[in-house]
């Protein structure tokens, strides 16, 4: 009886060392995530960037891309011409409705070197010509800034980039923050940095009298220090606590990343093993820790090699190989991003945005019919797991189901009636809870 007598007691310990794992590992989070992020310089950026820039990705792709003939050709599928026709299809209304899903105004590597005077100029202007995109309903999904980062050099400039943006953006917008604002803090190395960080933007907060942690941020990892701290240790997770549920994602850095570890710039490439490495820590560190993780850019631009109204065959051939070769890598790079789970991206330039509608629609429509077919057969058995085929599901692998069909449904990949199909309703797949709709369908 000595033992039952302290089962409680021993229990309790327990219950609130799981209770403090949670809220570590709280699993996915409600938020949208986007598949890309399209980084601009703050020297070019205008009200009317978003909306050329979106034309640009849908031009882009109309003028090399004309029948899902092409489509197939270029990304080297070996699909039937039905599924080849409605990811055409599919890839072409995103490209005209939505091309760009998420956006930074870059004050860091994409402006480059400029006088203080220019890049305050830069940020009070910038904040109004985002201002206006507010007004006018052209800014995306997700928008955002990406300052310069905290080192001892550049951390006085960075915060005043963003104190003049802010203060900018608030006067211009009736004293509000965009719910889809993001600030993007580069070159991270340590867990003082981010709680710095954390600290300025509540004083912001305080100040200008906003709501607590209104104004949240991503980190990029393309430092050593951010992966390894000194003591040896993976240091991921610690820099996610020292910003006390600000920091929401996080971005890998690939080519700063390979250059601080030595790596020749001939071997500077998305897939390096180190990159690959790279890749998997931040997978293990933040699983299940609500915190969205982008890999990063393909550095090459589809291009023309020749330009102007009269061109020979021969020249437009080369053009249309150029263009096309290019989209097959980022193609393939994006694939890689999609098999380690990495859903988002960094992209460059707007030209480069088909190539990865193409490999995140082909990835989600292909995933499609097995995913459907399992989860719909698991919740017509809702109580107990289930074997279809040779692949043994349980609730953990049915969740896991739901969150691949709302990554399809959010980027446009699959519709409505694709979510009903697989036993859904839109509803049901929002709430994000497999457990909801279990005991739903134990009630009827």
């Amino acid at each position: 009886m000595g033992f039952y007598s302290n089962l409680h007691v021993i229990l309790s310990d327990l219950t609130k060392a799981n209770f403090e794992t949670g809220k570590i590992y709280s699993g996915e989070n409600d938020r949208r995530q986007p598949v890309h992020t399209l980084y601009g310089g703050a020297h070019l950026f205008k009200s009317s960037t978003l909306k050329k820039m979106n034309s640009l990705a849908l031009s882009s792709f109309l003028h090399y891309i004309k029948n899902k003939n092409e489509l197939s050709t270029i990304f080297n599928w070996d699909t039937d011409e039905k599924l080849n026709e409605e990811l055409y299809n599919k890839i072409l209304t995103k490209l005209k409705n939505e091309a760009i899903e998420d956006f930074r105004i870059d004050f860091e590597d994409g402006l480059g070197i400029v006088s203080e005077q220019e890049e305050n100029e830069l940020a009070s202007f910038t904040a109004k010509e985002y201002s206006q995109c507010i007004r006018e309903n052209s800014s995306p999904s997700f928008f955002g800034i990406r300052i310069k980062s905290f080192s001892e050099e550049a951390k006085l400039r960075a915060v005043k980039t963003l104190d003049i943006f802010l203060k900018t953006l608030l006067y211009k917008n009736d004293g509000s923050i965009p719910d889809n604002f993001i600030i993007t803090l580069p070159k991270v190395t340590s867990a003082d940095q981010i709680s710095t960080f954390k600290d300025i933007l509540f004083e912001y907060e305080r100040g200008f009298g906003l709501s607590d942690n209104t104004l949240k941020f991503e980190i990029m990892l393309e430092t050593p220090q951010a992966f390894i701290s000194p003591e040896g240790n993976i240091n991921l997770l610690n820099l996610i606590n020292a910003s006390e549920n600000r920091c929401i994602g996080v971005h890998l850095g690939l080519y700063d990343l390979t250059s601080a570890l030595n790596i020749s710039p001939v071997y500077q490439t998305f897939n390096h093993q180190l990159c690959d490495f790279a890749r998997y820590i931040v997978k293990f560190a933040l699983a299940e820790t609500g915190v969205n993780i982008s890999d990063g850019a393909t550095i090459l631009i589809p291009t023309d090699l020749y330009r102007g109204d009269k061109l020979t065959e021969q020249q437009i051939f080369e053009n249309k190989k150029a263009v096309t070769k290019t989209w097959k890598i980022i193609y393939d790079n994006v694939c890689h991003s999609l098999k380690f789970g990495i859903y988002q991206g960094w992209d460059l330039h707007p030209a480069q945005i088909p190539a990865r509608y193409a490999a995140v629609y082909k990835f989600f429509n292909e995933g499609y019919k097995e995913v459907s077919e399992r989860l719909r057969n698991f919740m017509d058995k809702a109580a107990r797991a289930t074997l279809t085929g040779i692949v043994f599901d349980d609730a953990a692998t049915a969740q896991g189901m739901m969150n691949f069909l709302l990554r399809a449904y959010n980027c446009g990949a699959i519709g409505i009636n694709e979510i009903e199909n697989a036993g859904l309703t839109i509803e049901q797949l929002k709430s994000k809870s497999f457990k909801k709709i279990v005991s739903e369908k134990k009630l009827k």
